[in-house]
């Protein structure tokens, strides 16, 4: 009786979760228009911005698999507008949240998101228990620090580029588990194929590995 009142709040808090997250993000898009030759010039410097979301659906079974802790810090490679960093912070203890994107526009509009998010539920920050912060930049170049847990819809991502995410990966000791589209040659052993739901196909293979 325990189990099916438990199973029941955690679905009644993903449903709210999940209402929230698109009532924030109204009007929100990463679909965006380019610049002539940004892109191309971009993806001189190892960086690629086709865009595409894996649902709110997904990214829960992403974050019950990788059963996020108080000590976690998470990741976000590549993280568009947001959804991903918001959504861990919302339904994870993780202690921060995090994400590095190379688009300033998409960017711009991860950072309008936590403004309002600040603005609205000021009661999510209380104490510093927890943060959520976004950078713009190429993430190649960026600062893993202490991160344990990442994330990175790779999906459109060249193989050179996986190779040097595995390095980084393989270079900060503290991370135990990645989640990411595409394979990620690293240390990490393959825990898991995930199947999550994405914008762009009904299902797609996530790669999960996990530290031991």
């Amino acid at each position: 009786m325990a189990t099916t009142k438990n199973t029941e709040k955690t679905e009644e808090f993903n449903q709210l979760c999940e209402k929230y997250l698109t009532n924030l993000y109204q009007g929100v898009s990463g679909f965006i228009s380019y610049q002539p030759n940004e892109k191309q010039d971009h993806e001189k410097d190892s960086i690629y911005l086709t865009y595409g979301e894996i649902t709110y659906p997904g990214i829960t079974r992403l974050l019950d698999f990788a059963n996020i802790g108080a000590d976690d810090v998470i990741c976000d490679l590549g993280s568009g507008v947001g959804k991903v960093v918001i959504q861990s912070f919302l339904k994870t203890p993780a202690k921060r949240c995090f994400g590095i994107e190379a688009s300033q526009a998409r960017y711009a509009s991860s950072t309008e998101v936590l403004r309002r998010l600040r603005e609205e539920s000021p009661d999510l920050f209380q104490g510093g228990r927890r943060e959520v912060d976004f950078y713009q930049g190429n993430f190649l170049r960026g600062d893993l620090g202490d991160t344990t847990v990442v994330y990175t819809g790779s999906t459109c991502f060249s193989t050179q580029l996986m190779a040097k995410i595995g390095e980084m990966i393989d270079n900060t000791p503290s991370i135990r588990c990645v989640m990411s589209l595409k394979p990620v040659p690293c240390a990490l052993p393959l825990a898991q194929i995930v199947d999550v739901e994405a914008t762009w196909v009904i299902l797609t293979n996530c790669h999960v590995y996990m530290r031991d």
